[in-house]
């Protein structure tokens, strides 16, 4: 399909301006863009005006502007702070979106615990499978911290820091056991020599999912991590498996981020009300978890989504999978709002010169990045 500028929309979340800045460093707004550039300043500037230069925020919005006022000029439209209930209406009348925001990694920092001694309590008291696993897994030091700890005591910024540091570890580690693994685990998906060990459970326990998964529990004790991953890896193979579009034999699954994300999904789920929920995407107004955006999304949609956010492969992946008609481009790196624009504003030109379609601008242009690096 012939793409022209005019079918494109372009949309941007971040804050444009010096006050909108300043409003998003609050502790109060639900927002992690300007704080995650700030981070690595804060602690040493405390004024919010040298921030906004410090950060070279001021500079980026300097440039930003300048590429949306060409690319308007190239015909494509451009939305400044799109609040989440706008979204939906990108898809009305154009083939191609292209939303530039900020992806929340599924990354813990200090700042996520509202609650800190109610998620110590959880670790030391909670029964669920999850929970367990999360405490067999934190360090010796914290384990033994925990245990000593009354019910009401605060936790001080030293054994908050710890507590982030070991749940990013288990994070970023193996896939975290679930009660809903083994709920929807089909074991004609699994290999042979893990159907062996399954198959007398399932025979016996899989019609009561409770029974179903202490069986499994008591049998995995027996094993070592090695064989426990193994299992948990094909669960969610089964209930999640996706490839990626660039290489048809390597499943999503295989991906870090992806794994990250499922995780994070169960750390959400886990200390809900006590934490911020991460792997969520920045709107103008607040932040929103992936499933909010695929609802937005309308179903018989069959243009290009082009996310122009951090580490949108996992994005991608999830509106992909829930909406099949559309094509989706994405980033497993961080991406650089000015570089990205500059990109855009080129592509646009190219379609405009010639009768070529989204994909195709979009590939030519990134051989010719290819080439002008030497990749």
């Amino acid at each position: 399909m012939v793409i022209k500028p005019h079918d494109c929309i372009l949309a941007l979340t971040i804050p444009m301006d010096k006050s909108e800045f300043e409003h998003d460093l609050n502790e109060c707004a639900d927002k992690d863009f300007v704080k995650s550039l700030c981070r690595d300043f804060k602690g040493n500037i405390k004024d919010d005006e040298m921030l906004w230069e410090e950060s070279r925020y001021a500079k980026m919005i300097r440039c930003i502007y300048e590429l949306i006022d060409e690319i308007e000029q190239l015909g494509a439209t451009v939305i400044r702070r799109l609040l989440f209930k706008d979204f939906n209406s990108l898809f009305n009348n154009h083939k191609v979106v292209t939303l530039l925001a900020h992806w929340r990694s599924s990354t813990f920092s200090p700042e996520d615990f509202f609650h800190p001694s109610a998620i110590a309590e959880l670790l030391k008291n909670g029964q669920n499978i999850s929970i367990k696993y999360i405490r067999e897994h934190l360090s010796s030091e914290l384990q033994g911290y925990i245990k000593s700890i009354a019910s009401d005591e605060m936790l001080p910024k030293d054994i908050i820091k710890k507590m982030t540091d070991n749940l990013n570890q288990i994070l970023n580690g193996e896939w975290i056991l679930t009660d809903e693994t083994f709920k929807r685990l089909k074991c004609d998906n699994i290999p042979k020599n893990v159907i062996d060990q399954l198959m007398p459970l399932k025979g016996n326990y899989f019609s009561d999912e409770g029974l179903f998964i202490d069986a499994l529990k008591c049998k995995l004790q027996k094993y070592n991590d090695a064989y426990y991953s193994i299992i948990l890896k094909h669960a969610y193979q089964c209930l999640f498996y996706m490839e990626y579009p660039h290489n048809r034999n390597q499943p999503i699954m295989e991906y870090p981020l992806y794994r990250y994300y499922l995780n994070r999904q169960i750390f959400d789920r886990l200390f809900f009300g006590h934490i911020k929920q991460g792997s969520c995407v920045e709107f103008f107004d607040k932040l929103y978890p992936v499933n909010d955006i695929i609802e937005h999304i309308p179903k018989d949609f069959h243009g290009t989504i082009d996310l122009t956010v951090c580490n949108s492969i996992v994005l991608g992946e999830e509106i992909k999978r829930h909406r099949r008609n559309c094509l989706v481009i994405g980033n497993k790196e961080p991406a650089d709002p000015v570089f990205r624009l500059t990109c855009y504003r080129y592509l646009l030109e190219m379609l405009k010169q010639k009768e070529m379609s989204y994909i195709e601008g979009y590939a030519t242009l990134r051989k010719m990045l290819a080439t002008s690096f030497g990749r």
